[in-house]
């Protein structure tokens, strides 16, 4: 049977598109013979009884009011002003029971629309119920607020949901933070988290919900977590970002924690095209980019240890440097060592520099990428002792041919030291280089050197007194080497 919409208009002059009562023209909220009910429920807030309405219309405001699915899409409207649909992934999320959620989601997969349903339901149907909305940034939360400040101008029956104010107007308190009060007790809180979570301490609520959770700083988790009484809700929205380690990551791997993960291609409109843009804007699907935001996987670390701002001041233009990407599927085909070496000096596509340099490699085991970099040291006048000058990105690639790839920088720069993390495939590595015969002629003892993460090393070394190797060694495929002096430009043969 087809619906019967309300043919009330709203206080912006558009049709109101609720369900008419039974035997009226219009809904509840606009019924000229239910104005003192409407009344007493406008002063109870949203927790509306069934006695306020008809007795065949009991069983179905009981439903309305229980599934915050069927509650959004009575009461919530799209911006178009049609009344709100939920996408499959939506309605598991909206009814899921767990009292401990955690999200790993792309963009545009409908989250904020969720997050908004579930806490407006919250705060509509439960007497004196406590909520807190928390997230990193203001600006986090801003998104939110937004929609519900929509929702409530949109809908009447919510807006006269919602308490006086100060002011006496049923508007959300904003000083000096946002606050929703409904009529029925129900409050929710919005903070945003700082560095320290300090706007959390001091509440005490029945349900949390955490906007870009995976942002959150750990100081701010152990407030927030303090915030929720025994046996509340709390439920955990991101992208990920990586960074393993962190309280967001820990909460997706426990087997307490219920984990959804909505990539973005969950949304009904995606497309092969808005696929292929992204994968292009991100740097193909192999990206963390890609990774994080839109297929919601942890994925690489977005920026690592260290603030991507702070990073971004830092930053030098230096002309001279290069960087070359070497992947463990390109030297596949190699199957002889000499094969090897040709193909990573032909990656490498290196000069004989004059200077002096100094090499250093954070190495990974195969499955995890390796760097290594080249430093050449500045004149005496300049304010930075030392330059890069070359990167080399490694993934997937052997450790065999990783100490490859440094015999081939210490033959062509000749640096004055090689430093390698002394893990486990650093150490391997080092040995390589050592005691292999391949790489005897290098005389690699005095100057490579594994290190400890966090420890410190001395050099005795100087500007003005500096101990420079007379010449260095350039070996081709064949073995043959040849002897140039420092001091002169030196050239393969």
């Amino acid at each position: 049977m087809a619906r019967k919409l309300c043919k009330g208009t709203t206080n912006q002059g558009k049709p109101c598109r609720a369900d008419a009562r039974s035997g009226s023209d219009y809904c509840f909220w606009h019924d000229p013979h239910s104005r003192a009910a409407r009344s007493a429920a406008e002063r109870r807030g949203g927790v509306m009884r069934a006695r306020e309405y008809a007795a065949e219309d009991e069983v179905a405001v009981a439903t309305r009011l229980a599934d915050p699915v069927t509650w959004g899409e009575h009461y919530l409207r799209n911006r178009d002003g049609s009344p709100r649909s939920y996408w499959p992934h939506q309605v598991d999320d909206l009814r899921a029971r767990e009292r401990q959620i955690v999200h790993l989601d792309g963009r545009d997969c409908g989250k904020t629309i969720s997050l908004t349903t579930d806490m407006l339901h919250f705060g509509f149907t439960t007497h004196g119920g406590l909520g807190l909305v928390a997230a990193p940034q203001q600006g986090h939360l801003d998104t939110i607020i937004e929609e519900i400040e929509f929702q409530i101008a949109a809908n009447e029956q919510l807006a006269a949901s919602v308490a006086p104010n100060a002011q006496g107007r049923q508007k959300p308190t904003r000083d000096p933070y946002f606050r929703l009060e409904f009529t029925n007790g129900s409050v929710l809180y919005f903070r945003p988290a700082g560095p320290d979570g300090e706007a959390f301490r001091s509440l005490h609520v029945n349900r949390i919900w955490v906007d870009e959770g995976a942002w959150l700083p750990e100081k701010a988790w152990q407030a927030l977590r303090q915030c929720l009484k025994a046996g509340g809700v709390f439920r955990v929205y991101s992208t990920p970002n990586g960074l393993r380690g962190s309280t967001y990551h820990h909460l997706t791997e426990s087997r307490d924690w219920r984990v959804f993960r909505w990539p973005s291609w969950l949304n009904p409109s995606w497309s092969a095209q808005r696929e292929a843009e992204l994968a292009e804007f991100y740097g193909g699907k192999g990206s963390a980019g890609w990774q994080h935001e839109v297929a919601g996987e942890h994925g690489k670390p977005t920026h690592g240890a260290f603030n991507a701002e702070l990073l971004e001041l830092c930053r030098v233009d230096i002309p001279e440097y290069r960087r070359v990407e070497i992947l463990g599927e390109t030297l596949t085909a190699c199957e002889t060592e000499e094969e090897a070496f040709d193909r990573l000096e032909m990656l490498l596509n290196l000069a004989p520099q004059d200077g002096t340099f100094w090499v250093g490699g954070d190495l990974g085991y195969t499955n995890d990428p390796t760097e290594l970099v080249v430093l050449r040291e500045t004149q005496a006048e300049e304010k930075r002792p030392a330059r890069l000058v070359l990167r080399v990105h490694m993934e997937h690639v052997a450790y065999p041919h990783i100490a490859t790839a440094i015999g081939i920088l210490e033959r062509y720069y000749c640096p004055m030291g090689i430093g390698l993390d002394n893990g486990g495939n650093g150490l391997a590595v080092v040995q390589e280089l050592t005691t292999l015969d391949k790489f005897r002629e290098l005389d690699l003892g005095q100057k490579l050197h594994g290190y400890n993460f966090g420890g410190m090393v001395h050099l005795r070394h100087s500007r003005c007194a500096r101990l420079r190797p007379a010449g260095c060694v350039l070996p081709d495929r064949s073995g043959k080497a040849t002897w140039n002096s420092a001091n002169e430009r030196r050239e393969l043969r």
